[in-house]
Order: structure tokens, then C-alpha cells, then sequence
């Protein structure tokens, strides 16, 4: 990266690897794609109760959430 000086911008990058695995699980056969250490897809899903139906998370975007934080003015004495 060499010398970063005030007013510059660095990007770090962590890129995640994506795989596909057969697993056999209570006598059933499962195919599970995992994205890092996430399983985001399992085939097949379930009857009733669909599990890992992570699509968004294979997109390699960012979802981001703009929350509002309570921050007081003055610490809180909790003793």
C-alpha cells in the first residue's frame, strides 16, 4: 500500500470464496453452497420451512441500514 498521507483514501479488499458441497445429513443428501463461512443456498430446501435462501448474499453487495443511535451528552453513572 506504501505511505498514506491525510486526504487520501485506501480501499481494502477481502474477497470470499464461493463453493459448492454434497453433504449427507440424517441419511439425506444435501447440496450446499457456502459463500465464506455462510451458507447462502441448500438444495433441496425444505418442504415447509424453506432454509438458506440467501440470494442477496451471493450478490457481493453491501446492504446497507441507516439506523439512528441514542448517544447521551453525559455518561450515564450506573452504580
Amino acid at each position: 500500500m506504501g505511505k498514506v498521507r491525510k486526504g487520501d483514501e485506501v480501499v481494502l479488499e477481502f474477497p470470499i470464496t464461493e463453493r459448492t458441497d454434497v453433504v449427507n445429513i440424517e441419511k439425506q443428501r444435501f447440496t450446499l453452497v457456502r459463500r465464506g463461512n455462510d451458507v447462502v443456498h441448500i438444495d433441496p430446501p425444505g418442504k415447509w420451512f424453506p432454509l438458506y435462501q440467501r440470494s442477496h448474499y451471493r450478490s457481493g453487495q453491501t446492504l446497507w441500514k441507516e439506523v439512528t443511535r441514542f448517544v447521551p451528552d453525559q455518561p450515564i453513572p450506573w452504580s
